[in-house]
């Protein structure tokens, strides 16, 4: 009797082994992405300090949190169906028959489910160039990725997430890196930056401590359960336009107040050519407080120094899980000459432009430019201030822009 081709073909029976070791394949060969220098990693969008706060302040965290709960609950039911998959039949126990057989009857070979073979991958053109990159990891970390070979390097500095590193005109690095100690409250206390050299190969060359950083948790909330988990001290590391000099911004909580500045490095030695100090910043007044980030460089001044930026955020009351929060930032203008702060003063028409300055720079007549992002409105405002303060135009870009100079 000859079969119906209008009717479905039955499903071949796979069978345990070939089930379980697709299982396996697949959690094995799965690795979390690599992320590009110039592009926001993962724990920025999801983790970072800011998007965290920001995710506080507009209720997404815990959209956040069931997503990333639903991702663990289903690691481990892949975890339990490998388990189960591949485990021996209990002592005294058989196999259960499979359909079609019964009992006293030889079961026949299973028949293997066939895998359709995978696409080919097709790249038209030369390879880009250069097609040797530096990559930053999901921890912090840097590694190299060839893109000729489709390979990533181990990681070179084993610095935490917010350390820096540059690739000089002889193909060395040069890192600001950074360590974390102490945590309370799952934010750390310590915070040291070291300048490690590294050779084109990534071997290190010399390490050089620049300085270490130590704030205190609160002691109003001492006891207390604060849901936005506060950090006690930050820092921001860049480089010099000119590649002869690191900046190390760092901030610390020495209740009741925010001590803040800049430490400027020569990076031909490692030594501390210069430091700024910031005017001081409360940490809140009764149920409200505050935190300040560490200042750092976002461009040039009217007078060809330096623009650097503070943001700082506060919510209220503090131990509120739907707080009411604030966002803004302080700017200020410093000479720099031979690794030398000079002249420093803040800038006015600054409060409202945005949750935090971006990128500045001057425009004619003195005045300044500068771009601020809103990470809740999805919006960028280039505001225009004069040499004598005055606001002269705002512009305001609505989605996730990016502003170059």
């Amino acid at each position: 009797m000859t079969r119906d081709p209008r009717q479905p073909m039955a499903p071949q029976p796979v069978d345990e082994d070939t089930i379980g070791q697709l299982v396996r394949d697949a959690a094995a060969g799965w690795t979390m992405p690599a992320v590009r220098l110039e592009a926001p990693s993962w724990r920025d969008r999801v983790r970072g300090p800011r998007a965290r706060r920001v995710a506080a302040a507009r209720g997404w965290f815990g959209r956040l949190g069931q997503a990333a709960t639903a991702a663990v609950a289903l690691t481990v039911v892949a975890a339990l169906v490998a388990v189960v998959l591949t485990r021996p039949p209990l002592p005294g126990s058989s196999p259960v028959p499979s359909s079609g057989q019964t009992s006293g009857q030889t079961p026949g070979p299973s028949v293997a489910a066939e895998a359709s073979g995978l696409p080919k991958l097709i790249l038209e053109g030369d390879l880009p160039n250069p097609s040797k990159i530096l990559v930053m990891t999901e921890q912090g970390d840097f590694a190299r990725v060839d893109l000729e070979k489709g390979s990533i390097g181990p990681a070179l500095t084993d610095g935490r997430y917010g350390s820096n590193l540059r690739v000089l005109g002889d193909g060395s690095m040069v890192c600001l890196c950074l360590a974390e100690s102490e945590r309370v409250g799952e934010s750390p206390t310590v915070m040291a930056v070291t300048l490690n050299r590294y050779e084109a190969d990534g071997r290190l060359l010399s390490s050089t401590p620049i300085d270490t950083f130590t704030g205190q948790p609160d002691p109003r909330d001492e006891g207390k359960f604060v849901p936005e988990r506060p950090p006690h001290v930050l820092t921001a590391l860049a480089f010099s336009a000119d590649g002869r000099h690191g900046f190390v911004g760092w901030s610390l909580r020495a209740h009741p107040v925010w001590k803040s500045g800049i430490i400027a490095v020569d990076l031909a030695d490692g030594t501390v050519v210069d430091r700024l100090a910031l005017p001081d910043a409360g940490t809140g007044d009764g149920e409200a407080r505050r935190v300040v980030d560490a200042p750092s460089v976002v461009g040039t001044s009217a007078s060809g120094g330096l623009l650097i930026k503070r943001t700082w955020f506060a919510w209220s009351p503090v131990t509120s899980s739907n707080a009411s929060y604030t966002f803004d930032n302080d700017a200020y203008t410093a000479a720099f000459a031979d690794g030398r702060f000079a002249d420093v003063a803040q800038l006015t028409s600054v409060a409202g432009c945005g949750e935090n300055v971006v990128r500045g720079g001057p425009i004619a007549g003195g005045g300044t430019w500068l771009a601020c992002s809103s990470g809740g409105s999805h919006s960028t405002v280039v505001r225009r201030r004069g040499a004598d303060g005055a606001q002269l135009g705002v512009t305001r870009v609505t989605g996730r822009a990016g502003v170059e100079g």
